[in-house]
């Protein structure tokens, strides 16, 4: 009996330490809070992972971790410090807390390191456009700057205005390097050839649009942006960081505009025809090639005669040689504009007067349109305007 009664006896000793460890075992999953992580700071080649828990016992291990986009392997950072990250890749991080063989994870974050630092933009100049051809903009480049590989973080940038874009021909930093501590180089695009879809769709006229740009760097993003007002600098506009510019940029509307007829003068004979509106560079006036039409062609009709026509053209980017805006030898035309912001390539000119024999033109109501000729031969038409002879 007496050896019955021990046997019992062991038996719920051993029972009841069983329950013990089981209980210490489950309290020890329990300690482990719920795990909680934010990053913050992400820039060329760090990131700092913050843990948003308060406090946990200190017998719970910490680890950071972290993985490029498409790769499986997890590396360990020795804190939530995470350095020698690669620039322009997307990357997850996680928090993983241990208590002995017990753990839980957060979720898992993703970030992608930037390209730029704040201190390598601005100061470097003005932006330079092309019209409607190519943008460079310059940039102030750290040393570390200097490596930057192409090859491995292929540029690609996007035109953007309003809810429309267009991928750019090509997007590409150009005279990187240089002996000084500081160097200057240029982020350079050339535009697509059909900026002037952009304004296809309008109903109002525009004579031009300030555009933005998507620029995707390997992973990253950064969103170039105009401050849209003449005399206030554009920024560069990333998740974590404004940069700034010191100009805009635009693309300009081909297609010529009147707007309005002034009265018109008769001298010696001479019938002068003053309008207002929007009319390409004339030769001389920019040495942007692009800006200038490669053809001028004024032609004028008479609303209740349509035998009448008067042409009067100009070829090879030059306006006629015998008449300017002020005074005119035969007949032809001349241009004059207003200052018109930082604007000075398409629609430079903002007048433009015909200078024509009065005796080819009786009193009545009149058409007048523009046809301008760029240097790839494609024609832009203005719209039909009428005005008035007395």
């Amino acid at each position: 009996m007496k050896k019955i009664f021990t046997l019992i006896f062991i038996a719920f000793v051993f029972i009841a330490c069983s329950k013990d460890e089981s209980e210490k075992a489950e309290d020890a999953v329990l300690i482990i809070p719920e795990v909680e992580i934010e990053v913050t700071g992400v820039n060329t080649t760090t990131a700092i992972v913050n843990l948003l828990n308060e406090s946990y016992p200190n017998t719970i291990t910490v680890k950071y971790l972290y993985r490029k986009n498409n790769e499986q392997t997890w590396t360990e950072s020795k804190s939530g410090s995470l350095v020698n990250l690669d620039k322009g890749k997307k990357y997850f991080v996680k928090v993983r807390m241990e208590n002995g063989a017990d753990f839980k994870e957060s979720k898992e974050i993703p970030f992608t390191t930037i390209v730029f630092l704040e201190g390598n933009m601005g100061n470097g100049g003005h932006v330079t456009n092309t019209v409607n051809k190519e943008c460079t903009i310059p940039i102030i480049i750290l040393p570390e700057f200097v490596e930057f590989d192409e090859s491995k973080t292929p540029l690609v940038a996007y035109i953007k205005i309003g809810n429309d874009s267009l991928k750019a021909k090509k997007a590409s930093f150009v005279n990187v390097g240089g002996d000084s501590p500081y160097s200057v180089t240029s982020f350079k695009i050339e535009l697509p050839d059909n900026v002037q879809s952009f304004f296809d769709k309008d109903t109002d006229y525009n004579y031009l649009k300030n555009y933005t740009i998507g620029l995707f760097l390997g992973d990253s993003y950064i969103h170039i942006k105009n401050s849209g007002v003449v005399g206030l600098d554009p920024y560069l506009e990333s998740k974590d960081n404004n940069f700034p510019w010191v100009n805009l940029m635009s693309v300009f509307n081909k297609t010529p505009r009147f707007n309005k007829a002034y009265e018109s003068q008769v001298s010696n004979g001479k019938l002068a025809l003053y309008f207002s509106g929007f009319f390409w560079t004339s030769a001389g006036a920019n040495s942007n090639v692009s800006a200038v039409a490669k053809r001028n062609e004024f032609i004028i009709t008479k609303s209740d005669d349509p035998n009448f026509s008067k042409v009067l053209a100009s070829n090879e980017s030059s306006s006629s040689p015998t008449c300017g805006y002020n005074s005119c030898d035969t007949e032809g035309f001349g241009f004059a504009h207003s200052i018109n912001g930082y604007y000075f390539d398409f629609h430079f000119n903002n007048f433009v007067c015909i200078r024509t024999y009065k005796s080819d033109f009786a009193a009545g109501d009149y058409f007048i349109q523009a046809k301008m000729t760029d240097q790839n031969d494609e024609v832009f038409t203005s719209n039909k305007f009428a005005f008035k002879i007395e």
